[in-house]
């Protein structure tokens, strides 16, 4: 289809425009028929999942062992402090290059 870019454009692509345009100024728009109780649609929830939390402190929660060293790795490793890898490590690397790249 050619067509040229400085023509006005056809009647039924300027309709087609038009109600797309229209959808889009009243997607947000509801209509109120009613009133609302906001008693009946509120339900407040704590800001925090922690007992002892407060603008002046946070309680960090609790985590296994596992998940600590975990975190800990990474931070190192931000560092520039790397560790040997162990040989898990090494096997799925492997693995990862051969599907990767051959």
């Amino acid at each position: 289809m050619d067509s040229n870019l400085s023509e006005l454009p056809a009647e039924k692509d300027v309709l087609i425009y038009k109600r797309f345009a229209h959808l889009g100024e009243n997607q947000h728009m509801v209509e109120r028929s009613e009133r609302i109780n906001l008693a009946n649609i509120l339900y407040l929830e704590p800001v925090s999942q922690f007992p002892e939390d407060s603008i002046y402190g946070v309680c960090p929660p609790q985590v296994d062992r596992d998940s600590r060293e975990v975190f800990e790795s990474h931070v190192m490793t931000g560092r520039g402090h790397v560790r040997a890898l162990c040989r898990e490590d090494m096997l799925m690397y492997r693995e990862y290059v051969k599907n990767r790249y051959m």
